[in-house]
């Protein structure tokens, strides 16, 4: 069950990242502000994943 939850998860950050990315500004941009961007992404993981857990727990 674990395991499975754990791919589930996965399926569902890569979802995610692969969102996020449509709307993130172009390469220059993200270079200039690595750092920066990496902790937006991180802050949008942990956003995604207490709302995942959420609506998981709801239903």
């Amino acid at each position: 069950m674990e395991k499975a939850s754990g791919v589930k998860g996965l399926r569902w950050r890569s979802a995610a990242f692969a969102f996020a990315s449509a709307f993130l500004p172009q390469r220059g941009i993200i270079q200039k502000n690595a750092e920066a961007t990496a902790t937006g992404i991180q802050t949008f993981y942990a956003a995604t994943d207490l709302f995942h857990q959420a609506s998981t727990t709801r239903s």
